[in-house]
């Protein structure tokens, strides 16, 4: 079993967090060593909120915020806790949002199993699938506002929705 970290934007984190989320959809081959059973770790933007030190870092606390405004304790290790002290651009600035790709995986809200995975092409997203990876359920027509959100990312590249680019369906369960 692989923790494998996967970024998403806010709003789609928030989802994710509140169960209205458990589908992705990703281009490319990366994934094609992902296996059913390893842990889905989802990174957005965050920042540290406080921190409390218990006479030692091993015995810190920190809160976490993420860009929908949810707030939770994590208990941080010796070893990131410096590292902690520096902001994406080097600045020592310990409050600053942190982009997604610097999200130590003990800092995420949300992870999971992957329960399954396929490679598939784009279009052949249901309407039930597209409600599953975040398009409101009392949506008229999930499929085309998937299309749409899909095309708000890879519009205008070889991956946009008129290309019907292959991909890779992670399945997640959240725990």
């Amino acid at each position: 079993m692989t923790e494998h970290g996967l970024i998403f934007k806010p709003d789609l984190g928030h989802l994710i967090f509140n169960n209205l989320k458990d589908v992705t959809r990703r281009t490319g081959t990366r994934y094609n060593k992902w296996e059913v059973g390893d842990i889905l770790v989802v990174r957005e933007k965050w920042r540290i909120k406080s921190w409390r030190e218990f006479g030692t870092y091993a015995q810190s606390t920190v809160r976490i915020e993420f860009a929908d405004g949810h707030k939770r304790f994590a208990k941080i290790s010796f070893d990131d806790a410096p590292k902690l002290f520096r902001s994406d651009d080097g600045a020592r600035d310990f409050f600053a949002w942190r982009s997604p790709i610097h999200m130590y995986y003990w800092a995420a809200r949300s992870r999971g199993p992957i329960v399954s995975i396929t490679r598939e092409p784009l279009w052949a997203i249901t309407d039930e699938d597209a409600i599953r990876e975040g398009i409101p359920a009392d949506s008229r027509h999930p499929r085309q506002a998937f299309a749409e959100l899909w095309d708000t990312i890879h519009g205008g590249k070889p991956t946009a929705w008129k290309h019907n680019p292959e991909v890779t369906r992670i399945k997640f369960e959240v725990e």
